[in-house]
């Protein structure tokens, strides 16, 4: 006796449904928050539905704060609000670390709103391999409507013009960043619907005795005399970037 199904089985005509045909496509459907950019395989997520447990984060300075919100959010009913001290450092970041990888390339994605108030907001990798730390960072600056990167030379280079960007608390923006911890270079930054390529570009190291691990950090920072803040939600960590 047969079994299975018939060879049409699947792929005959309906009227109003199609066959879903890639998983990430599935899992976006499911309620993933990995649905902007799905390059590379998932080590790590959260939308900040679980509030700050999984998380490190700090705050510098008179009134700065890192919060859980319900005020605004990417998706689900939380996100984590930023708000930069006025004084001191003048920041405010939440990060996650994960244990030393097998080493790849690595992406760091987080969705954000904006604030022109701000300074400038920051967005980190860092790798400690048990002799040094290798350091990757992007800086988003409104005051000059620039993004910039950091060189191996320990200085900001520009990348590109920042977009007219909308400060509306309910509307996020997305940034990726991709590094390559294995030639220890730039990879590539995602904007919204622009990329650029940062290929070939050396991180920073520095000396450090620190035990392995690696880190994806964002961190706000205002001009001081002020707690400018924004909403930061669905920070995503990958591998095996192409």
């Amino acid at each position: 006796m047969g079994h299975g199904t018939p060879d049409w089985w699947g792929s005959e005509p309906t009227e109003t449904t199609f066959q879903v045909q890639d998983v990430g496509e599935l899992a976006v459907r499911l309620g993933s928050i990995a649905a902007f950019d799905r390059r590379g395989n998932v080590i790590w997520l959260s939308s900040f539905e679980n509030g700050l447990g999984e998380f490190n984060y700090d705050s510098q300075g008179a009134g700065g704060s890192v919060v859980i919100s319900t005020a605004t959010a990417h998706r689900g009913a939380y996100s984590c609000k930023l708000t930069a001290g006025s004084d001191v450092l003048m920041n405010a970041g939440v990060m996650k670390y994960l244990s030393y990888p097998v080493l790849s390339r690595i992406g760091g994605e987080i969705a954000f709103t904006w604030n022109t108030a701000i300074d400038y907001l920051l967005l980190i990798h860092q790798l400690w391999d048990g002799s040094n730390l290798y350091y990757f960072a992007i800086k988003l600056d409104p005051s000059l409507g620039k993004a910039y990167y950091w060189s191996s030379a320990a200085a900001w280079v520009e990348i590109a013009n920042l977009p007219a960007w909308t400060t509306s608390i309910t509307t996020y923006h997305i940034a990726k960043l991709v590094v390559d911890l294995e030639t220890k270079k730039y990879g590539y930054l995602i904007l919204d619907d622009v990329g650029h390529s940062l290929a070939g570009i050396s991180g920073h190291t520095s000396v450090s005795a620190l035990a392995p691990c690696m880190l994806f950090l964002v961190d706000v920072y205002g001009p001081g005399g002020t707690n400018p803040y924004i909403y930061v939600d669905d920070m995503i960590i990958t591998q095996n970037e192409p």
